[in-house]
């Protein structure tokens, strides 16, 4: 699942403290994470500029109960600067 992560703020936006995104299936159900020894994750790393855009690369074991609704919490940044963002909506 690639996760695009824009910076639209007017300053750099640290994504120290970021790490896997929690994705949860439309009952609130944490679903499982795929571990894909082949290279292709690609996790958030440094610092977005303004304006910029990053994308990282994770994949996941969706039930058949996921395919309509699920939702993604990332969280970034230490102490008063972590932030939590959270997308919800139909698969694909």
């Amino acid at each position: 699942m690639p996760i695009t992560i824009v910076n639209t703020g007017s300053q750099n936006a640290s994504l120290q403290g970021a790490a896997l995104p929690f994705v949860r299936a439309a009952d609130g159900g944490l679903l499982t994470l795929l571990i894909d020894g082949s290279g292709r994750m690609k996790l958030p790393t440094g610092v977005v500029a303004p304006g910029q855009e990053v994308t990282s690369l994770t994949a996941y074991a969706l039930p058949a109960t996921a395919a309509d609704s699920f939702s993604v919490e990332f969280a970034y940044g230490s102490g008063t600067q972590r932030k939590n963002v959270v997308w919800s909506g139909p698969a694909g």
